[in-house]
């Protein structure tokens, strides 16, 4: 699959107001890719160089071909690439990398929790909803969102759930608590292993940003659930 644009920076590209400077030095970050197409009046496949998404190139019948002209235009583009401040324009690819990390790291997110927009509001309905999952799942909760004492709590759902919110907001917990679920391999022989999302497990992971919880969950996955399940697969070779 070839790099795609979000919408604002189909956009911002798309402006004519957009100098030739800013384009090729939004285009200079690459990825470098030969992009597939396929012309339905001649009936036949070609390929044609891309620069983060965007054509800068002719067709060529060869994928490599593509992909070289493409290198050699991002090497010259990068020879005089002005300072872009991508972030403050609203054109970075952070929503993209999410994506990029879901999909290589099979992360389904099965619920997202941004505290500092929970804690001033924790009394109405669905604030409650998410808080009493938390709670639900208090000992499978990172170590930093544990209020050290909490375990011995009492009183009603209402009543913890609200001295948990306190406890969060005193701690300065505004940040991101996210559940990922992953599929969970299943060790095969020769080595190998499978699955499907028909099986799966979750994790809480918490994160000042979003990108940082996400990266964690992807850790978790590679490291941890993948990790073991390679050591599964060796093991069914001895």
């Amino acid at each position: 699959m070839t790099h795609r644009l979000s919408k604002p920076q189909r956009i911002w590209t798309r402006d004519k107001a957009r100098t030739a400077a800013e384009i090729g030095a939004f285009m200079a970050k690459g990825p470098a890719e030969a992009g597939a197409f396929f012309s339905s009046d001649t009936r036949r496949s070609y390929y044609r160089p891309m620069l983060r998404g965007i054509i800068c190139g002719p067709e060529f019948p060869d994928a490599d071909q593509a992909f070289d002209k493409a290198k050699e235009h991002q090497a010259e583009l990068q020879k005089n690439a002005i300072m872009l401040d991508e972030s403050a324009a609203g054109i970075d690819d952070s929503n993209i990398r999410m994506m990029d990390l879901a999909e290589e790291n099979h992360l389904t997110y099965t619920r997202v929790v941004h505290l500092g927009s929970l804690l001033p509001n924790s009394d109405t309905p669905d604030n409650r909803d998410h808080l009493q999952a938390i709670l639900d799942d208090y000992d499978r909760l990172p170590v930093e969102i544990r209020i050290k004492g909490y375990e011995d709590t009492t009183g009603s759902d209402e009543e913890r759930m609200g001295e948990y919110a306190t406890a969060l907001y005193d701690e300065g917990l505004f940040g991101f608590l996210v559940q990922a679920s992953v599929p969970v391999p299943t060790a095969r022989g020769s080595g190998s292993f499978s699955y499907s999302n028909g099986h799966s497990t979750w994790a809480w992971f918490y994160g000042e940003t979003f990108d940082e919880a996400a990266k964690k969950a992807a850790a978790w996955w590679k490291n941890d659930i993948l990790g073991r399940a390679r050591k599964a697969a060796k093991k069914k070779t001895k």
